[in-house]
């Protein structure tokens, strides 16, 4: 157990044992006598106690990096969010930056963010604290509105299209809430979001869908069949393509024929996931591949495919569509800064939320199969189109209401006869 040894020197010397029982003992930066009080005063022995527990956590870590087995999860977790928790609770001693960095960590730590998200978050406020320190703000009691508006409007004004930027404003506008229950005061509620382009992408129809499965043999040659698969997941699951192409043998279970839904924008170290039962074309062409190919559970159902970068599957998926004449409508868009293609691979997730949309699936279903959580969200991956086949499912799904079976000929005789549908 790791301990603090008493010295008459000017900072804490703190000891312990390794994994081998071997004693250590060194000197930390931590002051014994707290700065600027003296013993008598009211905030001395407080003051001298954090110090102590400070310079005691040291030593814990310390001890538990020299162990030969790695430190828990859930131990690190507890360690990195006490000692956040800790700097938000000082708020009249900590700095801007160290404040924000803070929060920072228990914002991530808290909703479990993917590695790729929390790199972004670092980004923002990396650009953050550069502005407050600009500015010569001391604590975080001198961080004002004025400083977050300038800061969203150097974004605007940048290369960043407005999606980044709506995504900055949620993170400053948590950030701000923070703020403002330590300090009152009101720094980020004022931040709008820009409008964008709901209509970015739009679905394949169905006739569209046939042509690039029938364009794939000479197209990608011998990958054909991992290619296939691959937008079949796709669109029977609703999955990006990234969590597609990753899929694995364990993430199939043919005994009931489902499949596991994942979802990388909301992916963290103790991720949910959801079964799905498998569309029936789906089913029968994983059952065939297994039958023919063995997978050990860690494998990817993609083997070639799983290893590309989405924007690899993204350029290779445009020969498909040039060799499937389908013109890809690319556009500038009113928002935004450089031009892109309506029609892209991502738009065979916009044409699976279609479909299944035109089912009638249950509202709480929709919001479930699409693996989003808003309205907004939601509404992006709805589209009035003019696709024969969708329209015909709306049909069959609106003929399924009871008929009533009144004719133009026969109104008399047919009133009250109510029929059930099948």
């Amino acid at each position: 157990m790791a301990s603090l040894r008493r010295t008459k020197g000017k900072f804490h010397t703190i000891r312990g044992r390794r994994a081998d029982g071997s004693p250590f003992e060194s000197v930390t930066d931590i002051p014994q006598e707290p700065p600027g009080l003296a013993p008598g005063d009211p905030e001395y022995a407080e003051a001298k106690a954090e110090l102590e527990k400070q310079a005691l956590e040291e030593a814990n870590d310390v001890e538990a990096r020299s162990r030969k087995r790695k430190m828990s999860e859930e131990e690190y977790e507890a360690r990195a969010r006490y000692r956040a928790k800790k700097v938000l609770r000082e708020d009249n001693k900590a700095s801007p930056a160290a404040f924000i960095i803070a929060w920072l960590w228990e914002h991530v730590i808290r909703n479990r963010l993917h590695y790729t998200k929390v790199r972004c978050l670092c980004n923002l406020i990396d650009g953050l604290i550069a502005i407050l320190d600009k500015e010569g703000c001391e604590t975080i009691h001198e961080v004002r509105r004025e400083h977050f508006d300038s800061y969203v409007f150097e974004l605007r004004s940048a290369s960043y299209s407005p999606g980044v930027v709506n995504s900055a404003v949620d993170y400053l506008k948590a950030l701000g809430r923070e703020i403002r229950h330590q300090t009152g005061s009101v720094v980020a509620d004022g931040l709008q979001k820009e409008q964008t382009d709901y209509d970015e992408r739009l679905p394949f129809a169905f006739e569209e869908m046939i042509r690039i499965f029938a364009a794939l043999p000479e197209v990608v040659g011998s990958l054909f069949r991992e290619w296939t698969l691959f937008l079949l997941i796709m669109l029977y699951t609703e999955m990006r393509p990234a969590d597609s192409a990753r899929t694995k043998r364990k993430d199939i279970r043919l005994e009931d024929g489902a499949i596991r839904i994942t979802s990388s924008k909301t992916k963290g170290f103790r991720s949910k996931h959801k079964w799905k039962p498998m569309h029936k074309r789906l089913l029968r062409y994983v059952t065939q591949m297994l039958a023919e190919v063995e997978l050990q559970p860690e494998d990817l159902l993609c083997q070639h495919l799983g290893h590309m970068s989405e924007q690899s599957l993204s350029t290779k998926f445009r020969d498909i569509l040039e060799h499937a004449r389908i013109d890809q409508l690319r556009n500038k868009g009113e928002n935004r800064i450089n031009p892109f293609s309506q029609k892209s691979l991502y738009s065979i997730k916009h044409t699976a939320c279609v479909w299944y949309d035109a089912t009638g699936g249950k509202k709480q279903d929709q919001k479930d199969e699409h693996c989003d959580s808003t309205e907004q969200a939601k509404e992006h991956y709805r589209h009035d189109t003019p696709d024969p086949t969708v329209m015909e499912m709306r049909r069959q799904t609106i003929n399924r209401m009871p008929d009533v079976g009144v004719e133009w000929k026969k109104a008399e005789a047919g009133v009250g006869k109510v029929k059930n549908p099948a």
